[in-house]
């Protein structure tokens, strides 16, 4: 028994709208197809989810206890598409920060704490040394950003001056 997303979702449009014309209307699909797709279900699961009569659909015991599962279910899947909307635009993984030891203490949980708040998905790792360290570490890729000193000369980094 595996449940088809696209069953379950006519089946709470047609116990949403206590009729299988009606949904097929509000899904854009033939009325026919809806009820294919609603006998299907059924089939699936191995038992009658709607008692149908002229006046239109019921949910009978089994369509009633189908129908939490389902909401719940649609929930969970525009949670993960939401959440994967996320992962595509939030930036995520490791940076590697080298600064020098005299800011350590000052820059570090500035950093940490800024990193955190904005982006929780970055994983910050600091590394602290002098300026020879820090320009071996970024020379290397060892260190993804590198703060030095006003004055370091080194052509091979690509610097940016910080105000």
């Amino acid at each position: 028994m595996a449940l088809n997303l696209d069953h379950l979702r006519a089946f709470l449009v047609v116990v949403e709208e206590g009729s299988i014309n009606r949904a097929a209307a509000r899904l854009l699909r033939a009325q026919p197809a809806v009820g294919r797709q609603i006998r299907l279900l059924e089939e699936s699961l191995g038992t009658p989810l709607l008692e149908r009569s002229s006046s239109g659909v019921q949910p009978t015991n089994a369509g009633e206890q189908l129908i939490a599962h389902a909401r719940r279910i649609f929930r969970n899947v525009a949670e993960a598409e939401a959440a994967m909307a996320r992962v595509a635009t939030e930036p995520a993984g490791d940076l590697i920060v080298a600064i020098p030891t005299s800011l350590a203490d000052q820059l570090g949980p500035v950093l940490f704490g800024a990193m955190r708040d904005r982006h929780p998905r970055v994983r910050l790792t600091l590394l602290e040394g002098d300026s020879h360290a820090i320009t071996r570490w970024m020379a290397g890729n060892e260190a993804d950003i590198g703060v030095l000193p006003e004055g370091s000369s080194d052509t091979s980094l690509h610097a940016i001056e910080c105000g």
